[in-house]
């Protein structure tokens, strides 16, 4: 399996040992990887002796795990289509959500970003001609308005 990275040391792990919600239980390491053929991802949690019931996240380590998931699902085949969504498809809204546009700076193009509850800033990096047709495109949803 080629490592991305180990997250999570100092998870709180629960299980049969943990005599209530309230002790501490010893910490552990989950690594999240893509398989050797790129066909899954894999998810490793410590080996026994220990029986995990229950992993308790903090808001950091949920953005910590989101994010390793994002980065092993780009390198797991078949990669997700680069093409504009199909009547119907379903999409993830960030709602309540915000944006954030920023010129480059070295002036070639814009970082467009979307702040989502779940998944926190994304950036959609567009540069030469890309960031043109999306200026472009902006412009022309607001003259249709």
């Amino acid at each position: 399996m080629s490592m991305i990275r180990g997250i999570f040391v100092g998870i709180s792990l629960l299980g049969p040992a943990a005599a209530s919600a309230q002790s501490p239980s010893p910490n552990f390491q989950i690594t999240i990887a893509p398989s050797d053929d790129h066909q899954a991802v894999v998810i490793s949690l410590p080996p026994p002796p220990k029986t995990i019931s229950e992993i308790r996240l903090p808001g950091s380590a949920v953005d910590a795990f989101i994010a390793a998931l994002a980065a092993a699902r780009a390198q797991v085949v078949p990669p997700i289509p680069q093409r504009d969504p199909v009547p119907g498809q379903q999409l993830h809204v960030a709602n309540p959500g915000r944006w954030f546009i920023q010129r480059h700076p070295d002036g070639n193009g814009f970082d467009v970003a979307i702040l989502d509850p779940g998944f926190g800033w994304v950036v959609l990096r567009l540069t030469g001609e890309e960031g043109r047709r999306f200026e472009q495109t902006v412009h022309q949803n607001q003259s249709a308005q």
